[in-house]
């Protein structure tokens, strides 16, 4: 029987205490919908508790909170170890050096201030797990992105205009740099403007080439076809209700369900009811 190149995750959840307390937040509730599975792992299903703090639902290959398939049970990253062709390609073998899914899709719930993190670059966090696996875990440096799934506020106080002026150096932010050479009071006014009319495009473009990311937004009854790439994907349905049509399967979709797409696999979406899906996925070709 070959391997279906898609098929249902079964995630779960960390319960860092900063994250939001039972069903409060939006972690838990996908990962009790997914359906997630409990610290005991598969088959064991994930149930909130109203007394647990729930921080991040994790989506992928990482061995601390790893996915698995939710029809056998098996570990996600067994199933790509033995079929590393036809779920993650060539391509993307060659361009990372392993079979690992290359990114970690997570849902936060944050209630707490989270602690400060300082992420080395590629080379030193490569040479710290050579020295100290134990305390660093991951040979891999750590870009992120990250995307609003409910409203939120957020506040930081303008930085000395000096400080502002390096900062726009930074890679996904030099878009906005004036070229001008100067950086006074009427050229942070300009730059403010131009990142809060900036165009959706703009905002959601990746300022990496490791990995990348999808938002699908569908009215009901509307469809979409996401054309095949050269590498994995991981995909989530954040709201509403719809249908995932792969090599001639349809596969329903719900709120919290996880999905698993390999490697030049064209897929059809179908919403039912105002179905939102955020997908991360890398394409070596970009």
């Amino acid at each position: 029987m070959a391997l279906p190149s898609v098929f249902q995750l079964q995630c779960s959840c960390n319960r860092y205490p900063w994250g939001m307390k039972g069903s409060d937040g939006l972690a838990a509730q996908l990962c009790e919908k997914t359906p997630g599975w409990d610290s005991k792992g598969p088959p064991t299903k994930f149930k909130i508790d109203e007394n647990e703090a729930y921080a991040e639902m994790w989506m992928g290959t990482y061995p601390e909170l790893p996915s698995y398939v939710l029809s056998t049970g098996q570990n996600l990253q067994d199933v790509i170890d033995r079929n590393k062709d036809q779920l993650i390609g060539e391509a993307v073998l060659e361009k990372f050096g392993h079979s690992n899914l290359p990114f970690l899709p997570k849902v936060l719930s944050i209630a707490k201030a989270l602690p400060l993190q300082l992420h080395p670059n590629k080379e030193m966090a490569a040479e710290l797990h050579k020295k100290d696996p134990s305390n660093f875990t991951d040979p891999n440096h750590k870009p992120e992105i990250a995307l609003a799934l409910t409203d939120f506020e957020a506040f930081a106080g303008f930085k000395p205009l000096e400080k502002i002026h390096q900062l726009l150096k930074l890679k996904p932010l030099e878009q906005f740099l004036p070229k001008s050479g100067s950086f006074g009071q009427e050229d942070l006014r300009e730059v403010v403007r131009q990142m809060l009319t900036a165009e959706e495009d703009v905002v959601f473009r990746p300022p990496m080439n490791e990995f990348n990311i999808l938002v699908t937004e569908l009215g009901k009854g509307e469809q979409e076809v996401i054309n095949p790439i050269e590498g994995p994907t991981v995909s989530i349905c954040t709201s509403g209700r719809g249908t995932l049509s792969a090599n001639g399967e349809d596969f329903k979709l719900g709120e919290g369900t996880v999905w698993f797409v390999g490697k030049g696999t064209e897929v059809k979406l179908e919403s039912d009811s105002n179905l939102v899906m955020h997908t991360a996925y890398a394409d070596p070709s970009t």
